[in-house]
């Protein structure tokens, strides 16, 4: 006999599972401390790559202008702005990460909670079928199995 109930929960275990929880799954396997901080690092890594290209981009698309003052440029005070820009965006972009990836974490928490939930539920379900099914056969048996026989 099919359960509506049953089945309505195993679509949405099988929905997530093939959605968010692709994803989400994975993570569950992390503590929030590391999770965190391979965030961090992918965060720091993707921005100074970005930041180099940005300069580069910025050097090239004035490569005539440096290539005539080179001599003059003050090649250490442009360091200097460089390096401050870099410090200064990486600062911000660390917080935005991991105010970001924070918040991620805890709604991914959250939903991991309620699959389990539904998981439990679930597995309390088939219990549940089990021992019905189990209680027929005995009625069928004509009692239970581990009745004591009365001995003459």
């Amino acid at each position: 006999m099919i359960k509506e109930d049953k089945v309505k929960l195993m679509t949405k275990l099988a929905i997530y599972e093939q959605g968010e929880g692709k994803k989400d799954i994975p993570t569950s396997k992390y503590y929030r401390s590391d999770y965190m901080s391979v965030k961090m690092i992918e965060s720091f890594i993707a921005t100074t790559i970005v930041y180099i290209l940005i300069v580069v981009i910025g050097v090239l698309f004035n490569i005539d202008y440096l290539s005539e003052n080179i001599v003059s440029l003050d090649l250490v005070a442009l360091g200097k702005e460089i390096a401050i820009g870099y410090a200064v965006i990486l600062i911000v972009l660390m917080i935005i990460s991991y105010v970001v990836y924070s918040i991620k974490y805890k709604k991914i928490k959250k939903s991991l909670e309620s699959y389990g939930e539904d998981l439990k539920t679930l597995y309390l379900m088939y219990k549940k079928e089990e021992m019905q099914a189990k209680r027929k056969e005995e009625v069928k048996a004509g009692g239970n199995s581990d009745d004591a026989t009365i001995g003459f």
